[in-house]
């Protein structure tokens, strides 16, 4: 039971929630992301302040409203500024959006609001410790310990150390506290959690006094105002499609007006950092792509019967799916709807077709070809559709 207790306390930390509140069908849909882990030893800041340079960014001006029904996008701040632009995009954490922070003018379509409701977000919290000298292993990256006398609900206080001593050659350790037990950080003052954690670390090392610091830091992200908490999971009647609404463009008279990035947004990498990065790169690539069209180097139609459950929820998500995939309805019966798609590509060679790199499409081809392609997109839905054409006399 103690080591079932633990592992439920590292898995609460990757859904950052009590297992309670975690859709058993969904939780884990996400991608594992590709590569190492990385620690930036300066922070994030020495990701983010290179992509800034050059940008007019401007700090403490919360938006409070948006309206984006005219013309232009109108962006109003808590001091009574306002800011014109062609489109709007939203990169606010998903608890700023639960609580209804920014007024959207007009309101967001109802399965936007749907998607922001049906997601979790939830909270991990973490206590960076910098001691004055080291007194456990160097040479691990993490220390985690099973124990017996903490209750249930506190399974996820400090059952994880993070050792950065590896990184930064300084004595610091980061403990997680996940689940209930972050929800009950919040409340708790500095002194009480550094004297139990001291305490705690104390008996786990056979110390004979508390071990000395130099400096903490202990995270509060459901009392930060704009954040309300860590990171978004897939809560109870929730699933991948919520992350994928949530990416969607919200038009207006067929103009992409409020795009969405952010780690809530990414269906692949949700809840991680690298979720949240790639959504910025996505996003930038789709306003990018609509104000600056290009012409395709060829264009198809292709038909495909499409089921009425699928159809009724497609039909609401965005009037403009993507400047890559038009939709069109050509005709209906027996309780299915026929729809015509027109598809755009970008080709480096006659076979490859450039498209990002995230969610796989499976065509086979008849006739002449008996090869499977798979074409890669991230940025739109599609049913899979039969290609009829050798790829090869595409270009």
């Amino acid at each position: 039971h103690r080591v079932l207790s633990w592992y439920y306390a590292n898995l609460e930390s990757a859904c950052a929630s009590d297992l309670v509140n975690v859709s058993l069908k969904n939780w884990d849909s996400n991608s594992e992301c590709e590569g190492d882990n990385i620690v930036f030893s300066e922070g994030f800041s020495s990701l983010i302040d290179p992509l800034s340079l050059g940008l007019d960014v401007r700090v403490n001006s919360p938006v409070n409203k948006i309206e984006y029904d005219g013309n232009r996008v109108k962006v109003y701040n808590n001091n009574g500024s306002v800011f014109y632009c062609d489109a709007c995009l939203v990169t606010v954490p998903l608890g700023v959006l639960k609580a209804n922070m920014i007024d959207f003018v007009p309101a967001l379509p109802d399965w936007k609001l749907k998607s922001i409701n049906n997601l979790g977000f939830g909270n991990l919290n973490k206590v960076a410790i910098y001691f004055e000298e080291m007194f456990w292993e160097s040479d691990i990256d993490w220390i985690g310990r099973v124990r017996s006398d903490i209750s249930d609900d506190d399974k996820g206080k400090y059952y994880l150390f993070w050792n950065y001593y590896s990184t930064f050659k300084e004595p610091v350790l980061v403990a997680l506290v996940s689940g209930n037990a972050a929800e009950s950080q919040e409340s708790r003052t500095n002194s009480e959690i550094i004297i139990e954690l001291l305490d705690y670390l104390a008996q786990m090392y056979n110390l004979e006094d508390r071990p000395r610091i130099k400096n903490f830091f202990i995270s509060r992200w459901r009392n930060e105002e704009y954040f309300r908490g860590a990171y978004s999971y897939c809560a109870i009647n929730s699933s991948v499609k919520d992350y994928e609404k949530l990416a969607k463009t919200v038009s207006v008279n067929n103009q992409s007006k409020i795009f969405f990035g952010g780690e809530h947004t990414s269906s692949i990498y949700p809840t991680t950092v690298a979720g949240a990065f790639g959504s910025g790169l996505r996003e930038a690539q789709k306003i990018h792509e609509y104000f600056n069209p290009q012409v395709p180097v060829y264009e198809e139609n292709r038909e495909q019967v499409v089921g009425s459950d699928e159809v009724s929820e497609t039909e609401n998500v965005d009037e403009e799916i993507n400047s890559k995939c038009k939709e069109e309805k050509i005709g209906s019966g027996n309780n299915q709807f026929q729809y015509k798609y027109t598809f755009q590509y970008q080709s480096e060679d006659r076979n490859k077709k450039k498209v990002p790199k995230v969610r796989k499409k499976m065509w086979t081809k008849p006739g002449k070809s008996s090869t499977t392609t798979t074409y890669q997109y991230s940025d739109y839905d599609s049913p899979d559709i039969s290609e009829t054409t050798d790829p090869v006399n595409k270009v």
